[in-house]
């Protein structure tokens, strides 16, 4: 038996489809804005405050500052959520006996991971049951409350001055759970008492370790189908590792959706966020680079392009074994709060400058912190090592701000690719073709 997840080795129907080719440009993107900043973010955020509530319609009234009346199709909904997340919470709890417990068996450990993604699936479904009284009640995006600058920890100031011992490297060491079978091989779980979290997947033959950093909000280890990294790499003969970020999935925040945390506690969210998931990349790298099967290369795709740029550049300082043998940055710039991403269509859509302002911040006061959310010198692997591959419509992480990026990292005009696609088409275009992906897997040989 095998996980549901992984059964669905094949590629996703309708991106590999003729409507995936009609889907992967950019008027999609034009859409796709919209429903993430408009639709997707209120419902997860109008979902927090509901479980907050208790269930409870005044209570969430309070919470929300709207006149709420409570009628019987809301409780509904509000009972559905708490169920979900109750029905959640005591499937994370089976899938950890059951993967790192003493005992367990494969047979157990499978059904586990069944019960988990089906309860992340229920959970889903329950916060958009939500949906229209998100709407109705026009909900806010986020909950964006920036810190002030003069209430910033001084140690935030005193790495951003002293840059290149900001971002030490974990040695935790690390923990493997049991394996389960899937249609690509196998897969397991690893993690360190610091926080690194990952889903492995790797085949019969491996000739190599790919470490896969996630957007913002997504979180792939609750939700992997249709992820071409996986399946190319791991056809590929490689060994795919699904970090899980701060603030995402199992090591989400209460209170918050996922993510959520990076942008509403800015700069301090994002600042957290990168010296924490930096400093596990490193302990991972040396982890896999340990299996002695070949090279080490990372790809990150939107906040986990930001993350592997940082890493890159702060494992100058790190020892060896650490160190990526290549990496491949999608939908990238040079500072996640670069005045191209912070007035790019979703800080746009976020009132991310505003807010900061609002908190007393000013432009010449954030790009000091710059050193913490973006790479401040050359990569370890040499920019010939660096792929980048970008979207000329891109209006989230605009593609001047990657191939600023690229000059400063010199990285080869064959290196860099460009795609007639924005944000969020240029993941359905590599579902269509990995082509890009493979490309940079086989570059991490030579």
């Amino acid at each position: 038996m095998s996980s549901r997840l992984l059964r669905s080795g094949a590629p996703v129907p309708f991106a590999r489809g003729p409507a995936g080719a009609v889907l992967a440009k950019p008027w999609l993107d034009r859409l796709a804005l919209p429903l993430v900043a408009d639709w997707t973010l209120p419902t997860l955020r109008l979902s927090e405050w509901a479980l907050q509530s208790g269930g409870d319609a005044a209570r969430l009234a309070a919470l929300t500052g709207r006149e709420i009346r409570p009628t019987r199709a809301l409780q509904r909904r509000l009972d559905a959520l708490l169920d979900a997340s109750r029905g959640e919470a005591e499937a994370r709890a089976t899938w950890r006996r059951a993967l790192f417990g003493e005992a367990g068996n494969e047979h157990h450990a499978t059904l586990a991971e069944r019960e988990r993604l089906d309860a992340a699936a229920n959970m889903l479904r329950a916060r958009f049951g939500l949906w229209s009284w998100a709407r109705r009640w026009r909900a806010p995006r986020i909950a964006l409350a920036p810190v002030a600058p003069d209430a910033l920890d001084p140690r935030i100031r005193a790495r951003a001055a002293d840059r290149e011992n900001a971002f030490p490297c974990d040695v935790d060491p690390i923990r493997v759970s049991r394996w389960i079978p899937s249609a690509l091989g196998r897969e397991y779980w690893i993690e360190s008492a610091s926080g690194a979290r990952a889903r492995v997947v790797e085949g019969e033959q491996v000739r190599g370790s790919v470490l896969v950093l996630h957007g913002l909000g997504v979180e792939p280890d609750e939700f992997l189908i249709g992820r071409a990294e996986l399946r190319a790499l791991v056809r590929h003969g490689f060994r795919v590792l699904l970090l899980e970020g701060p603030y995402h999935g199992r090591r989400r925040v209460a209170g918050f959706y996922a993510g959520e945390p990076v942008l509403a506690d800015a700069p301090r969210g994002a600042i957290a966020y990168f010296e924490r998931h930096v400093a596990e990349i490193g302990n991972v790298t040396r982890w896999a680079r340990a299996k002695g099967d070949g090279p080490v290369g990372w790809i990150g795709t939107s906040l986990g392009a930001f993350t592997a740029a940082i890493a890159a550049d702060a494992a100058r300082g790190w020892a060896a074994a650490s160190r990526p043998d290549g990496v491949q940055l999608v939908t990238v710039g040079t500072a996640l709060f670069a005045p191209a991403v912070l007035d790019g269509a979703l800080g746009r859509k976020l009132d991310l400058m505003p807010a900061l302002e609002r908190a007393g911040w000013t432009r010449a006061q954030i790009a000091t912190l710059a050193p913490l959310t973006g790479p401040a010198g050359p990569p370890s692997c040499g920019g010939a090592h660096v792929h980048l591959l970008l979207g000329h419509v891109d209006e989230v992480t605009p593609l001047a701000s990657g191939r600023e990026l690229a000059e400063r990292w010199q990285v080869p005009a064959g290196n860099i690719e460009l795609r007639r696609q924005g944000h969020y088409t240029i993941p359905i275009g590599l579902e269509r073709d990995p082509g890009p992906i493979l490309r940079f897997a086989d570059a991490l040989e030579r």
